[in-house]
Formats: C-alpha cells, structure tokens, sequence
C-alpha cells in the first residue's frame, strides 16, 4: 500500500474521538450516523492527507479494516467468522500495552508515513517543474 492509504488506515478511527465507537452491524441501521461519520472522515483525511480518500483508498482501507476484525472476532471472541481467514502482513499481538507506549508507536509510524508521503509529494512537484 501507499504512504497515504497507510495513513488512512492509521487515521480511519479517528472520528470515534469525537462521536463514539459503535459496532458495525449496530451502524447499518444508523444510516444518518454512517453519513455524518463519512463527513468527519472526509474533513480528517482532507486535514492529515490533502483530500479524502479516493474510492481506491476507501477499500484499501476497508480490506485493512475487514482483516482485522476477522482477527479480533476469532482471538477476542472466541467466534470464527465463517470466511477464510485473510493473509497477514503483519504479526498480531493482542498482549496489553501501556497506553503511552501505544501512542509512541502510533506517533511514530504516523511520522514516519507522513513525511513519506511528504517526500512523495515533492517529488511529484520536481517532476512537474
């Protein structure tokens, strides 16, 4: 994936900060609660990404997403969900970690995928002068 659809991944929770984390299947009959978190969304990536997500972009990030959640349901819960199970890039740990750790890591690849992306983009500039 590209700098930018990392950052996505990293950023697409982010307007549970401000209107509350509610369960998928609870959000599918919340049609007015998908709309004003797609607003929020929109107005996250325009801040940290320049403009929101193309639609390439948006299922990047709802594959990352959907893979996770297989995870989380079979680790967590106990319940396997009836789909094989994604690939992984990564190795998942599900130990408790001190929240200030979590967040140095957090701050630590969003730096390191915005100035990526930052990178990328003074590329493209030079190419175009």
């Amino acid at each position: 994936y590209s700098s930018r659809a990392i950052l996505a991944c990293l950023l697409h929770d982010a307007g549970e900060c401000y209107m509350s984390d509610v369960p998928r299947p609870f959000k599918q009959v919340l049609p007015s609660y998908i709309e004003a978190e797609n607003r929020l969304l929109d107005l996250v990536y325009e801040k940290f990404l320049g403009s929101p997500l193309t639609e390439e972009e948006q299922q990047q990030v709802k594959s990352v997403d959907n893979d996770l959640l297989y995870y989380d349901l079979k680790i967590l819960l106990n319940e396997v969900p009836d789909i094989p199970a994604p690939a992984l890039q990564i190795e998942l740990h599900y130990d408790f970690v001190p929240f200030e750790l979590v967040e140095q890591e957090y701050l630590a690849l969003y730096a390191k995928y915005s100035n990526l992306l930052h990178l990328k983009s003074q590329e493209i500039t030079n190419e175009k002068n």
